[in-house]
């Protein structure tokens, strides 16, 4: 997915889901190597879909999918957790 008030490129980390691997992306919307791990980057990418409609319609997602994602997000974060 991109992010694109921020000039990067995400990825859902396989590993724990709220977790994420990114890159900047170059003058032609390329990723710019190598990706980063980020912690908790999949949700705070999520979280600012959810304000930012530039990015949805850029990712072609609607605020009811960024919605649905959240709550899965923070469903699987209790189950790990423990609460």
């Amino acid at each position: 997915m991109i992010n694109v008030c921020e000039g990067k490129d995400i990825q859902r980390s396989e590993g724990n889901p709220w977790n994420s691997w990114e890159a900047y992306l170059d003058d032609e919307g390329r990723p710019i190597k190598p990706y980063s791990f980020v912690t908790g980057g999949w949700l705070r990418f999520f979280q600012h879909l959810k304000e930012c409609e530039k990015c949805r319609k850029a990712n072609n997602i609607s605020l009811r999918e960024v919605r649905e994602e959240l709550e899965s997000l923070e469903k699987e974060w209790k189950e790990v957790m423990g609460n």
